[in-house]
């Protein structure tokens, strides 16, 4: 069986980035501080497990805020790192269907999903730069916690079958490593870093509320290796004060879930193969100490 998911509420500050760093101490000199914000074009799928046909369309725009702090941008520096916090929300269209649990039968349905979240990351790694400063070629590592609620509206089908409002909610924990160029050009200094991304770790939990079902649902859908690739920008627009821009690609891979079986039912839940595309742009200021 395959349903429509929906709500719960993430309520996060921004200056959660001191949670991670919270101290200048265990800092080193030269460090950037700031915050940015932008949007995203965003696409999630899903697949029929036997004959990976789409079951469900997601497409839409999210907007995105965020604060970071490290010493990327100082092109000498040997030990990077970098720590960045963003929230993130939006309302994209769903293109999907309802299932009847008895016939199977399926009709196409649309509605608007909401999705609200936030992503908490933390990089390090290597920087080689060359005798003249002004060319690297960095070699990282980041862990990040990313957590969404996917709100999914009530509405009626093709059929005119009405469907009630539904809830989901994800923890992933993922592992990226990656590489690139790092240059300076006058005030402009630039990075690319290209990787491969992997959940390590996923959860997706469903309010019995939202099914009617006598149990909340648990579900691990099983992560797959991933692309990913950040070009940021760093314009100096005085001694302390920066411009950024950041561009970034971004996915997630999952295989379906293990089965869930309902209490008292015939028949499990699971979390079908799906995907995850994210394509953004991000601009703000930096200070640097």
């Amino acid at each position: 069986m395959k349903i429509l998911f929906a709500k719960t509420k993430v309520r996060v500050s921004l200056f959660a980035m001191f949670a991670l760093i919270n101290t200048q101490s265990v800092l080193a000199a030269d460090f950037d501080f700031g915050f940015k914000a932008g949007f995203e074009s965003f696409e999630w799928e899903e697949f029929d497990d036997e004959t990976g046909q789409s079951l469900l369309t997601e497409t839409g725009t999210r907007f995105v805020a965020g604060a970071f702090i490290g010493n990327t941008p100082q092109l000498k520096k040997k030990f990077i790192y970098n720590a960045e916090i963003r929230n993130y929300f939006g309302v994209v269209d769903y293109d999907g269907q309802t299932e009847d649990i008895n016939t199977g039968i399926t009709t196409p349905a649309t509605t608007d999903t909401t999705y609200t979240g936030f992503n908490l990351s933390g990089e390090a790694g290597i920087r080689t730069p060359n005798t003249n400063g002004s060319f690297a070629w960095d070699f990282t590592g980041k862990l990040d916690i990313d957590t969404w609620v996917r709100n999914l509206a009530s509405g009626n089908n093709e059929a005119g079958e009405a469907f009630g409002e539904a809830q989901e909610q994800y923890l992933v924990f993922n592992l990226k490593i990656g590489t690139g160029p790092a240059w300076n050009a006058g005030k402009w200094h630039g990075r690319v870093i290209v990787g491969v991304k992997q959940p390590i770790y996923t959860y997706e939990f469903i309010d019995n509320y939202y099914t009617g079902y006598p149990e909340d649902i648990v579900l691990h859908p099983k992560g797959r290796t991933s692309a990913f690739l950040t070009f940021n920008n760093n314009i100096q627009l005085s001694k302390t004060l920066h411009l950024k821009i950041d561009g970034y690609y971004d996915s997630y891979r999952f295989d379906a879930s293990d089965v869930e079986p309902i209490a008292g039912e015939n028949f499990g839940i699971l979390q079908p193969e799906s995907s995850q595309d994210t394509y953004g742009i991000l601009a703000g200021l930096g200070w640097k100490f």
